[in-house]
């Protein structure tokens, strides 16, 4: 990778690791979580990866489940998730 790919990783990261700390209060960390590693699996392998459809597939239930089990779904900056 180039330095640029490797920045663009180590940013991807770091905004994992704050969606990280704010799955320990809210579940919708968890989420971001998983939509970073989505992210990070389409940069690091491209869009024509094995498991990209799979991967998009579980993320788009996980969401479904978080989004209905939220108490605070109705908040409009939560919905953008």
């Amino acid at each position: 990778m180039s330095d640029a790919q490797l920045r663009r990783m180590d940013e991807i990261e770091s905004l994992r690791q704050k969606a990280y700390t704010l799955s320990r209060s809210d579940r919708l960390g968890h989420l971001m979580i998983k939509s970073f590693d989505l992210i990070q699996s389409v940069h690091r392998d491209g869009m024509n990866s094995e498991n990209l459809s799979w991967d998009l597939q579980a993320l788009t239930r996980e969401h479904a489940k978080t989004i209905s089990e939220d108490p605070n779904s109705n908040e409009i900056l939560r919905s953008l998730l």
